[in-house]
């Protein structure tokens, strides 16, 4: 066996021996809203001190991973990966999370798992000082390059004259993992899960303008099979940090922004492209129309 693959075997098989020890003496999570037994959630809103845990009870709750049918596929992941200089304040997803995510994928079958973002700046610094490198190579998650050109193929957006440039992999895997950090933007925006597949596209000035009109256009040529928003520190704009200690997980990548805006305390029926993305039935912005499941640890 190569030495690789045996490292790998043994990692996963380690991995796998912790996780049904750790499942038999683990205390039951607490459901503050429970589902109908006869229904499944749709939409996971998790709220403990440690986003890999909440990811593991949250994916659990809502049906597993087998619900996306990861086996013997090609996985993009998604995270949100701050310039260098940004780090200090934790704006990028999570580190552990993103271990938990790529580990708990190959356990379920998955054949190879990428991780992808078009940060500012130098994306290999962005890369380390993230820890989101590290993280991923630790799982053996596969950290792919963003500034090479031949990476990208063009793709206009339908109903408009838009053209962007699109990393070959969104087209190369099997499915699409979107793992967003919640945050605000400089202009005081909020950034949550469908702004943060911009990072798959090669921007321009002109794609740039486009996308701020119209960013729920995204979601034609980038539709993730499951949102995970991570909301454990978001920084506002006065430069405050809250910890909020939850993780949002879904399929329907409107419910799950709608539901961010929600955690903030804003209407998410009074922001343009959530109501846009319903429109075009891109997803549910009315989170009381979806099976909600809300777990403590």
């Amino acid at each position: 066996m190569h030495k690789n693959n045996y490292s790998k075997y043994i990692y996963y098989l380690t991995l796998l021996i912790i996780s049904i020890g750790c499942s038999i003496g683990a205390e039951n999570p607490k459901s503050m809203d429970p589902v109908p037994s006869k229904s499944k959630p749709e939409l996971i809103v998790a709220k403990g001190e440690s986003s890999a845990d909440l990811f593991s009870t949250g994916i659990d709750a809502l049906g597993g991973l087998e619900l996306l049918k990861v086996k013997g596929k090609r996985i993009l992941i998604k995270p949100t990966i701050c310039s260098s200089s940004e780090n200090e304040t934790r704006l990028s997803t999570n580190k552990e999370l993103i271990t938990r995510i790529i580990s708990q994928l190959y356990l379920d079958g998955a054949w190879e798992v990428y991780v992808l973002d078009h940060s500012d700046g130098n994306w290999k610094e962005n890369y380390k000082s993230s820890g989101i490198e590290k993280a991923s190579k630790l799982a053996f998650g596969k950290i792919l390059p963003v500034y090479e050109d031949a990476n990208y193929q063009y793709i206009q957006l339908g109903g408009s004259k838009t053209v962007c440039k699109v990393h070959e992999m969104v087209e190369k895997c099997d499915i699409l993992i979107n793992v967003a950090h919640l945050n605000f933007n400089a202009d005081s925006s909020v950034s949550a899960g469908i702004s943060n597949l911009r990072g798959l596209l090669w921007e321009s000035k002109n794609t740039i303008s486009a996308l701020n009109a119209e960013t729920a256009s995204i979601l034609q040529i980038c539709k993730p099979a499951l949102t995970i928003i991570d909301a454990s520190m978001v920084k506002f704009p006065n430069g405050t940090i809250h910890a909020y200690n939850q993780l949002i997980i879904g399929t329907d990548a409107v419910a799950a922004d709608a539901m961010a805006y929600r955690l903030l305390n804003l209407d998410p029926e009074m922001i343009d492209y959530l109501k846009d993305a319903e429109l075009h039935k891109y997803g549910k912005l009315n989170t009381d129309d979806i099976a909600l499941q809300l777990i403590e640890l």
